[in-house]
């Protein structure tokens, strides 16, 4: 362990890598140690790998360990856990491999172990403690095309089951570039996705996690996050979308990222994952929490979208929107606000599509006039809002007529049909924006949301500064 960590040390210092780092000269040579070293992991034909299982057995039954071809024993580890049998914990049979790797030279086998000790390292670990002991008898060979894997070992102890997870993150850890880690490591393509570099992963995302609770080096671990959990164009660890998001989104519960940084979290969940409203079948086993979190922060940007948009293209009668912007926005940063909806109409769509963030949805409105929306819930209501003069309306969302959220088109019909009058003496439904500069229909409107939701909004958050 000192060893490593005196390594580490001399890497950290002098910004150079444990082996020679790959220069226009040994990147040749990285080519050949994936080639020769790194064994290729091919998914056997069902058929061939019972066909192996049966004349392994068919020595091993009888004892005759003696006359199994060089061939058939390195085959032997493509079923060492063949359909529900484990011929490993077989100790006669393992002794047998274990004399047979001591008395013969079998390179190839002993990197069809390491490509095992690998690839299992999570699925069977008690027998990958015993393949790596087996690796490293293994060493004692002469053998050049086992020398990476040796040196690896010397260096920190890579097939020793107990420290080999401790030390790998370690000098994960110890660099600042993923793909400099892996070629330290020259794993190949597949090595770079499995077993023990999805440990490495796992408690990288457990540290990566902590760190964005306590605001450490956001954006370089960011970007370590990134190259980690992509691989070209999809994600590296699929299996593990679950903690992936989780990782990204519960350390923001009690406070706020910066807005740089939110906007790539942001995007890389819609890319990878998307809209948590629109494809929630994507964030199943998600903490109602983390969900929560990134919903906030997708309504708080589809309110500021729309008050952008209708801001650049507000209609000829000249609407007040920097008041309806105060008001909605006090209640947003208020934590009141569940979900936000916009609905463009398909002029306005074109005509601001230049401002819209791509990551932000939205609906389409079938409209005469040039004109969007926006679907706002609080609570156990849903408010409509039209740019212009167009109303503020609101429903029980349990009421039949309450316009739906998320949906990719509506009809002017369905933003405006009838629902609750919001002051109490007045006969029609909905409230005007009139008296905005008295704050007069805000006041109303606070009212109304306090005495049917419960919740209160002193006037000064919601006035102009």
């Amino acid at each position: 362990m000192g060893k490593l960590k005196s390594r580490i040390q001399y890497h950290n210092n002098s910004g150079r890598s444990f082996f020679l780092k790959p220069s226009e000269v040994n990147l040749t040579s990285q080519k050949i140690i994936e080639k020769y070293s790194s064994p290729n992991f091919v998914c056997y034909d069902q058929l061939e790998l019972g066909s192996v299982f049966k004349k392994l057995m068919e020595y091993v039954s009888v004892g005759n360990f003696d006359q199994i071809p060089k061939k058939l024993w390195k085959r032997s580890t493509w079923v060492f856990w063949y359909e529900e049998k484990n011929i490993i914990t077989d100790q006669k049979f393992f002794s047998e491999l274990e004399k047979y790797i001591e008395n013969t030279n079998p390179s190839s086998l002993v990197r069809s172990l390491v490509s095992i000790f690998i690839r299992e390292y999570r699925n069977h670990p008690e027998d990958v403690k015993k393949i790596g002991e087996l690796i490293v008898r293994g060493f004692l060979l002469q053998s050049r095309s086992l020398s990476h894997w040796k040196s690896l070992h010397e260096n920190y102890e890579f097939f020793d089951y107990e420290k080999s997870l401790k030390n790998l993150s370690e000098l994960f850890n110890s660099y600042s570039s993923v793909n400099d880690f892996f070629i330290e490591l020259g794993f190949n393509k597949e090595q770079k996705s499995i077993g023990i570099i999805e440990s490495v992963y796992l408690n990288f995302l457990e540290m990566f996690s902590s760190n964005l609770e306590k605001n450490n080096d956001c954006q370089k671990n960011f970007k370590r996050f990134i190259d980690f959990t992509i691989d070209g164009q999809s994600l590296r660890f699929p299996q593990y979308k679950v903690k992936i998001i989780e990782s990204l989104l519960l350390p923001w519960i009690n406070k706020k990222p910066d807005e740089e940084f939110k906007n790539k979290i942001i995007k890389f969940l819609i890319d990878n994952f998307g809209d948590v409203r629109i494809k929630p079948q994507n964030w199943i086993g998600v903490e109602d929490a983390a969900k929560k979190v990134f919903k906030k922060w997708l309504s708080g940007a589809a309110l500021e979208q729309f008050f952008e948009i209708i801001s650049e293209y507000r209609g000829a009668n000249g609407e007040k929107w920097e008041y309806r912007r105060a008001f909605w926005m006090a209640y947003y940063n208020n934590d009141s606000i569940d979900d936000v909806w916009v609905v463009l109409e398909k002029k306005y769509y074109n005509e601001a599509k230049n401002i819209l963030d791509e990551n932000i949805g939205f609906g389409i409105v079938s409209s005469n006039e040039n004109r969007a929306a926006i679907i706002i819930k609080i609570g156990n209501f849903i408010f409509s809002e039209w740019s212009d003069v167009g109303k503020c309306r609101a429903w029980n969302e349990n009421d039949r007529q309450a316009p739906t959220l998320y949906k990719p088109s509506y009809s002017e019909y369905e933003l405006k049909t009838s629902s609750l009058v919001i002051k109490g003496t007045n006969y029609t439904d909905g409230i005007s924006h009139q008296g905005s500069e008295r704050y007069t229909w805000q006041k109303t409107l606070s009212n109304f949301i306090y005495e049917n939701i419960g919740i209160s909004m002193p006037s000064f958050k919601y006035q102009l500064r």
